[in-house]
């Protein structure tokens, strides 16, 4: 699909829109002073983050006196049937934009709040703006803050530390719903089996996952048994997604793939999650 092609700024995107959520960052910030002249540019063409939920743009805030860069954040709107990288139904993209909205609009503060307190090395993207009519949120730009993306396959011992830095964010999730009493199970599932079994994309990365499983070292038994265990992937993924009365229950991510896990180029710092 070409972004050149089906992707366009919103007309209700502009400067004056953005320029209250910049305002608002300013006089969040400490020590942090607005330039008296300023210049805002929306990059339609910045697909770092795109899926078949969301559309993502780039926002650069520029001084326009020394001509340096300010402020930088990434702009997430709901993605149209031609923007969107692969098909979903409409109410499933809906449904996760609300649910997405509702985990920044109460969780993420405290979340991060908890992990600055313990210095667990994990942390989130701040969320600067939040809307949902129409859909859109303005999250900090990571790599700004010495973060960026995988763009290869983890190595095993990647993958354990991974799995480390969701341990702690579903403990910090288990802390907030037990000890500090906020009812997290409000956020239950809103994907369904029949989307599961429908989308090539899941049924693709499954395979991938068994191929670069079979590349390790003393792995690749484990690498065939994956390949029968497939017809039981989607169901798994939905008790996984869904409450369990009786079990030892967490937030999940819900879509915590490759591109929204965030290394640190500093390698005694841990990972960042985004959405």
């Amino acid at each position: 699909m070409s972004d050149t092609v089906h992707r366009s700024t919103p007309s209700w995107l502009t400067k004056e829109f953005f320029g209250k959520i910049f305002n608002d960052f300013v006089s969040s910030t400490k020590n942090l002073e607005k330039p008296v002249d300023w210049d805002c540019e929306i990059d339609p063409l910045a697909k770092v983050f795109d899926d078949a939920v969301t559309t993502v743009f780039k926002v650069k805030v520029t001084n326009k006196v020394n001509v340096k860069e300010f402020f930088k954040a990434y702009v997430k709107i709901m993605a149209s049937e031609r923007s969107a990288l692969w098909s979903m139904p409409i109410e499933i993209r809906k449904n996760i934009c609300i649910r997405e909205y509702q985990i920044y609009n109460e969780c993420i503060s405290e979340f991060l709040a908890i992990f600055k307190k313990i210095d667990s090395r994990v942390t989130l993207p701040t969320a600067y703006h939040l809307g949902l009519d129409p859909y859109i949120l303005v999250i900090e730009d990571m790599v700004t803050s010495g973060y960026d993306r995988y763009r290869r396959c983890l190595s095993v011992e990647e993958c354990k530390k991974v799995f480390e830095d969701l341990g702690k964010f579903h403990a910090v999730s288990y802390f907030v719903h037990h000890e500090l009493k906020k009812d997290l199970s409000k956020f239950d599932n809103v994907i369904t089996l029949d989307f599961l079994r429908n989308t090539g994309i899941l049924k693709l990365s499954y395979q991938m996952f068994t191929e670069v499983v079979a590349t390790w070292e003393g792995c690749s038994e484990f690498a065939e048994k994956l390949k029968e265990f497939e017809p039981f992937y989607y169901t798994s993924i939905i008790e996984a997604l869904s409450e369990n009365p009786s079990g030892f229950n967490v937030l999940n991510h819900g879509d915590f793939d490759r591109p929204n896990y965030l290394k640190n180029k500093n390698k005694n710092q841990n990972g960042a999650f985004v959405s």
